[in-house]
């Protein structure tokens, strides 16, 4: 995913805290600026095939987001059995096999490799199969968010080496506002009406001033990506991902009043939070990106975009996450002093499983998101039984 940005800025504002009272190295963004323009320039190509035109339900008219794409249809040489067997099973090396290999090298691209997210069921069926992926048919709120943040920061730093007012400040002002129009327009869904009311109209709807819920959609459609997970369609599938939006600070618009409700009916209310950790999905599929599994990244995104929010309910529910976190991860580590790259959310202090590979251990997101959360909550009671 596209996050250097965020990185550099980072990096940057860092070492403006720790030098001269005044001074900022914008020397350093200077070189780095080429190669984030650069990034975002492979991004917004339609020529690699990421940048895409998804119609408005209910319209002719269409906006402009982003996908996870590959132009090679081969198996991954770093898991070229594994891509075999799967075009194997679909068909082998034709026209059905070099589809399916592009599938998995873009689900790859995605970091979700693998998810049922990805994944087309046939009716109703609860089966999933990597023999399904469709990858490159869905447009993803999280890539859209992580754009959006990339487009903000990027406009914010090279303000800083020029002026606010400077060509490419301004551009990539402009190209934040017409994403977040389009997110808000197509991948925001209202929270007044049940979901059997939203299979009705698919399409998202004008969010911008009541809080919403997020959501991948169709690239053929426009329309929403969630699938039922009853028969009543009482209830649908759900992902981390929604949650994104929230990092990237597209809902800052919304009133006090708006950001509790979200937290109250999206945050609160999903089915991902458990004892353990924010599960990445609701749906158990085998895969490891997947329930049960609890990914350290898809916390702090959380945790830091509830923290944005700043109202107090939504640092209550940021520090109520961070605690289930850090006391899961904690009873983990003491047998053996492990930290393990993903979590059992379903059962405290239990690593993750499924995939591939067994689970590893290590491992360095997992101790950063640890680190920056003692570093925001240093008196957390790790020893506590995970609530």
């Amino acid at each position: 995913p596209p996050l250097l940005t965020k990185m550099v800025e980072a990096v940057y504002l860092a070492d403006s805290k720790g030098g001269e009272e005044g001074k900022k190295d914008t020397t350093f963004l200077a070189r780095a600026l080429p190669i984030l323009d650069a990034e975002y320039d492979f991004w917004m190509s339609s020529k690699n095939g990421r940048l895409v035109s998804v119609p408005v339900p209910g319209t002719r008219e269409s906006v402009r987001l982003n996908r996870y794409f590959s132009k090679d249809n081969t198996p991954r040489p770093e898991s070229y059995r594994e891509d075999i067997d799967t075009i194997g099973k679909k068909g082998g090396g034709g026209g059905g096999g070099k589809t399916i290999a592009r599938e998995i090298r873009a689900a790859a691209e995605s970091g979700w490799d693998f998810s049922s997210r990805w994944m087309m069921q046939e009716g109703r069926s609860k089966n999933y199969s990597m023999t399904t992926l469709a990858t490159t048919q869905i447009v993803p709120i999280d890539l859209n968010a992580f754009l959006y943040s990339m487009e903000k920061t990027l406009s914010d730093l090279h303000a800083e080496v020029a002026t606010a007012s400077a060509p490419k400040a301004l551009y990539y002002m402009e190209q934040a506002r017409q994403r977040k129009n389009a997110i808000f327009r197509i991948m925001a869904f209202p929270l007044d009406t049940d979901f059997k009311e939203k299979e009705k109209n698919k399409g998202g709807g004008d969010c911008a001033a009541v809080p919403c819920e997020f959501d991948d959609v169709m690239l053929s459609t426009g329309e929403r990506r969630a699938r039922t997970m009853s028969d009543d369609n009482s209830s649908s599938s759900k992902s981390a991902a929604s949650f994104v939006p929230l990092w990237a600070g597209l809902c800052e618009h919304w009133n006090e009043h708006e950001k509790d409700t979200f937290v109250e009916k999206v945050v609160l209310s999903s089915p991902l939070l458990l004892q353990g950790g924010v599960a990445t999905t609701n749906i158990d599929s085998k895969q490891q990106w997947d329930y049960p599994n609890a990914w350290p990244p898809l916390q702090l995104l959380l945790i830091h975009g509830l923290l944005k929010l700043s109202t107090h309910k939504a640092k209550a529910t940021a520090a109520s996450v961070a605690q289930s976190w850090l006391q899961s991860n904690y009873k983990a580590w003491v047998p053996n002093a492990d930290m393990y790259e993903k979590y059992n959310a379903r059962v405290c202090g239990e690593g993750g499983g499924g995939g591939e590979y067994g689970v590893q251990v290590g491992f360095g997101w997992s101790n950063g998101v640890v680190l920056s959360l003692l570093a925001i909550w240093p008196d957390t009671k790790l020893k506590d039984a995970c609530r």
